[in-house]
């Protein structure tokens, strides 16, 4: 909603950079317009592709995408603001968008909870923020379901995972988590809150440190941005890196 405030604090679109207008929020009409949304069955649908990359790792339900992340595109500034840029308003935003497509395909039917996957405590104290958790808070507003970010801990500061093949990121990610208070878990459905998926290496390690000791839990997987070759043609297989960052002040 246009407020007085906006005559006074010049908005700028993430992507290019222009002064906001009116309604405008994070994005600039002709830029939300072209953002390259996922197919719609891969915002939520059950049985699309991206649940093959979980398949034989974690009791899966659904997995979605909002958005792909591709390389060199200017639309990878969404991620880069929201990662890197200290652009906390737009974490609560981005969640709202891809929680409002997921919800369109019935993703969060039958979920209980919201688990945004927990960056290490050096990590967010350098960023200041969990962005995982800033999109759970937008996705929370939608589905109407709770936030826990208190049941699963990252123990280990990894290195990045740009650059890693598939069996690298892996070993890359095993052993980082732990489990604190298995019982708030237990017997729920909860939906794992990322934002960039690629191999799915991260997600797959946090769900099989839960579901060792929760055997009776399942998952769905919900992100921002899709980065991997997942059915969808050529992508970037890297994630966003701080040294890429094109953040629109």
């Amino acid at each position: 909603m246009f407020s007085l405030l906006h005559l006074f604090v010049h908005r700028r679109c993430l992507v290019c950079g222009r002064r906001l207008v009116g309604t405008e929020d994070l994005l600039c009409s002709q830029c939300f317009m072209q953002l390259p949304l996922a197919p719609p069955e891969y915002q939520g649908k059950a049985g699309n592709p991206i649940e093959r990359l979980f398949y034989g790792e974690i009791p899966l339900c659904r997995a979605a995408a909002y958005m792909r992340y591709q390389a060199g595109a200017d639309s990878r500034r969404v991620v880069h603001s929201l990662k890197y840029g200290g652009k906390v308003a737009a974490g609560r935003i981005l969640g709202r968008l891809m929680a409002t497509a997921a919800a369109a395909q019935g993703f969060f039917d039958d979920a209980d909870l919201l688990l945004p996957i927990p960056l290490s405590r050096q990590r967010e104290r350098h960023r200041g923020y969990n962005q995982s958790l800033l999109l759970a808070q937008g996705v929370a507003d939608v589905a109407r379901l709770p936030i826990v970010d208190d049941a699963v801990e990252r123990i280990v500061d990894n290195p990045t995972q740009t650059g890693l093949r598939g069996y690298e990121r892996k070993e890359n990610v095993r052993g980082i988590f732990r489990l604190r208070r298995p019982e708030r878990l237990q017997g729920r459905h909860v939906v794992l809150i990322d934002d960039v998926l690629t191999t799915g290496a991260t997600l797959i390690s946090c769900g099989k440190e839960i579901a060792r000791a929760v055997p009776d839990v399942s998952f769905s997987v919900l992100v921002l941005g899709l980065a991997g070759r997942v059915g969808l043609g050529p992508a970037d297989d890297d994630e966003p890196v701080a040294s890429e960052r094109f953040v629109v002040e």
